[in-house]
């Protein structure tokens, strides 16, 4: 589906309501032919005619322009700050949302309470006009659409599209399209748009646990969400904001190392870095860091006493191991069965710790998989038999791989006493090791399916936050995708495949968009809509000057069509809306995918149509000069006003020097101000200006004040000035010597013609 047009109209009886910026009615183009708009012919009846305009050929966008043909435009709103642009985002998703049939999943939608109306297109060419709180009617005959108010289009958009012998015409449009979005400040505005589709929690489905964030129709990833959702997601029991900063931090960790070890994902970011030449963040190496066993208060509380717990410490601290790779995995294995035991309420010490039996065994491996089976052997019903299944693989696991630890795991033990943790370097360069890749990623997935509450694995890539930033959102947008990642019945998956070195890749497959409104019917989508609110944010100019070109080179990578071989779908079509302040990003764009938002003196907001800048392969001080950017030039304001008044106070000083009766009554102290004055504006800000004509034009002007001060106070000249003085006269005699030399010279010439 392509979004062709919006129209909102925020007034109700007359007067703008709060909440909207200040605008009364906006229109929104993001077509590539032709231009939308919408007429009042009634205003008692709220009557519009619907007008389609086509654009000149100047302005016409082709298909291909943004490279793949699947890309059917990115369109920027601009504007400065408190010019809406954030909030006109969240109002076209809350309305598009609306859309949906109201009686399954979104029962507890509110219709926004004023007139809105916006256009779609669907894959196979068909166009829908839906609108609410107004009537409307086509003005174009030839305009072929279907007009349908919220609450048709909510009937059609859902059971039109569930029946097959519909004709594909009927099909609803928004049932599959996925819109994305991703927000890199944190906000109030975000915080209201998760709560409000809040409703849209983890619930059991049809046999199989579905966590709907990312088969909601909106696959929120703004940083509010992001951080909400981590904290639901990872059942997250502490309601500290520090706990939850963890949990977010954490969980996102894991997220990340789940995508760089995704070979096809890693293959596309090489692909992009070496043959498109872009900056793709491409981690290189993991810095691995394991807590302690006793970091966790929660997880200590389930050895219940301190008298427990203290020998349980002493053993485990001053046990030696075979290698620091057995510490590590011991280490591992402890946090994930206290891990275990905290969610099933169990004490560990009593159902794992066996000091005597411990004491007779000298190999960790032995000892940690002997300690799981004697749990099974002593209990007819497992609490958590889930998760304690996953424990336990996630112990065997460690175990029959420790020889992959010991070659690729650059171990540090830091001793900090009960406190102390691991940490391993992991090298991963360019190509992975095989080995080391397979066992990563069943690493990676055995540590989040244990962590139910706790993390006690943290992954850092050492990026900055441009570059995580970047890589976050290229995980995320990967994380849209769901289905099978791997074939679960090869059998070359196994953990004793791996110790035996055995480096066949299994191939990826069976991922795709879905999005479902009742829970339980998927549909496949066969389009994006992926809106970014403040793009150019944390990123370095240079970066925000190639952000489109990693977008339109990364899009068509991660969302394919097909979805995979014999999948029958695939993703048709990406449409890209964003939000900025950069003029960098700007020069990217045609004039006609730019929309201006300018913020009134009165308060009021509109679209403005004036502003007539032509930006795509214009260099930045031509998009910069336009007065929409910026009112009073290039400069930066604190600098300004510094030469501003430097030149107020030297035109002061000048203009008196012209008056009758200048410098009339001064004392000795009036002129020792302004040389104080002068010399100020020198040291505050003519030596920070760097050479050239602004510094120059400065600086001489405050020798003229200094050259009148000191004739009317009848003081000397500074010795500097004089020295100047005398070298622009030998400069100026130069000169009158070089004219006077080529006047001889012509003199002889014309002396020696006419002989």
């Amino acid at each position: 589906m392509k979004l062709l047009y919006f129209y909102f109209d925020f007034t109700q009886d007359g007067a703008v309501p709060e909440g909207y910026r200040g605008y009364t009615t906006c229109e929104l183009n993001f077509g590539r032919e032709f231009q939308y708009h919408l007429e009042s012919s009634n205003a008692d009846n709220r009557v519009y005619l619907f007008v389609q305009n086509e654009r000149c050929s100047g302005e016409k966008i082709d298909p291909g322009f943004w490279g793949d043909k699947r890309i059917y435009n990115i369109s920027a709103l601009v504007g400065n700050n408190g010019a809406g642009k954030s909030m006109l985002i969240h109002e076209m998703i809350r309305c598009m949302m609306c859309s949906f049939h109201e009686r399954i999943a979104f029962e507890n939608l509110e219709e926004p309470p004023y007139p809105f109306a916006f256009f779609v297109e669907d894959e196979d060419g068909s166009r829908s006009l839906v609108y609410s709180r107004m009537n409307i009617i086509s003005a174009n005959p030839e305009c072929d659409l279907a007009l349908l108010p919220l609450n048709r289009a909510k009937q059609r958009f859902f059971n039109c599209g569930l029946d097959p012998q519909k004709p594909r015409k009927e099909y609803g449009v928004l049932r599959k399209t996925k819109m994305i979005y991703f927000s890199n400040a944190i906000s109030l505005s975000d915080k209201i748009q998760y709560d409000y589709w809040n409703y849209f929690e983890t619930r059991t489905t049809g046999g199989y646990y579905i966590n709907t964030q990312y088969f909601c129709p909106l696959y929120d990833c703004s940083l509010t969400a992001d951080m909400s959702e981590a904290v639901k997601i990872s059942h997250a029991k502490d309601d500290t904001l520090a706990n939850h900063l963890d949990t977010y931090f954490n969980f996102k960790s894991y997220q990340e190392a789940r995508y760089v070890f995704d070979r096809n994902q890693r293959q596309i970011l090489l692909d992009l870095r070496d043959k498109h030449h872009l900056p793709i963040p491409f981690p290189r190496q993991i810095r691995l860091t394991v807590l302690s066993p006793f970091c966790i208060s929660k997880i200590v509380q389930n050895t219940n006493t301190t008298r427990e717990k203290k020998p349980f410490f002493e053993f485990y601290s001053d046990r030696t191991f075979e290698s620091n790779a057995h510490r590590l995995a011991a280490t591992l294995s402890l946090n994930c069965l206290l891990e275990y035991c905290s969610c099933a309420k169990l004490s560990f010490l009593r159902c794992f710790w066996k000091k005597a039996f411990w004491g007779k065994v000298h190999e960790s491996s032995i000892a940690f998989k002997e300690m799981v089976n004697q749990f099974e052997k002593s209990r007819k019903f497992i609490p958590e038999k889930g998760h304690y299944i996953s424990c336990k693989n996630f112990v065997s696991f460690l175990w029959d791989n420790i020889k992959v630890i010991e070659t690729f795991f650059e171990i540090e033990v830091a001793d900090l006493g009960e406190h102390s943790s691991i940490t391993a370097n992991i090298q991963l360069g360019d190509t992975i090791n095989p080995c080391l890749e397979e066992f990563m990623i069943r690493f990676v997935n055995f540590g989040r399916a244990v962590s139910k509450q706790h993390y006690f694995i943290i992954y850092n890539w050492g990026l900055s936050s441009g570059e995580g930033n970047l890589l976050h959102m290229f995980t995320k947008l990967r994380y849209a995708l769901a289905g099978n990642s791997y074939d679960k019945e090869d059998v070359r998956l196994s953990p004793e495949n791996i110790a035996a070195n055995n480096y066949e890749l299994p191939c990826r497959r069976e991922e795709k968009l879905l999005t479902t409104t009742d829970y339980k019917t998927m549909h496949d989508c066969d389009s994006v809509i992926l809106f970014i609110d403040e793009a150019d944010l944390t990123y370095h100019p240079e970066w925000q000057r190639l952000f489109i070109s990693i977008i339109t080179e990364f899009l068509p990578k991660v969302f394919p069509n097909p979805y995979y071989t014999d999948s029958g779908s695939g993703c048709k079509s990406f449409q890209v809306i964003l939000s900025t302040h950069s003029p960098l990003l700007l020069g990217d764009f045609p004039s006609a995918s730019i929309t201006y938002l300018r913020k009134q003196n009165d308060g009021e907001n509109q679209t403005d149509q004036s502003v007539q800048l032509a930006t795509f392969g214009e260099n930045l001080y031509t998009i910069l000069r336009d007065g929409f950017y910026l009112q009073n030039g290039t400069i930066g304001e604190f600098a300004r006003r510094k030469i501003q008044k430097a030149l107020d106070d030297t035109s002061r000083i000048q203009r008196y020097a012209n008056q009758q009766s200048a410098f009339h009554g001064w004392t000795a102290e009036n002129f020792d101000r302004e040389f104080i004055c002068l010399e100020t504006h020198e040291k505050q800000t003519v030596q920070y200006l760097a050479k050239g004509i602004i510094r120059e034009k400065l600086q001489e002007e405050i020798d003229n004040c200094r050259r009148i001060l000191c004739e009317a106070g009848q003081r000397p000249l500074p010795e500097y000035l004089r020295n100047r003085d005398m070298i622009a006269r030998v400069h100026q005699l130069e000169r009158e010597k070089s004219l006077l030399e080529e006047r001889i010279r012509a003199l002889i010439v014309k002396e020696e013609a006419s002989e």
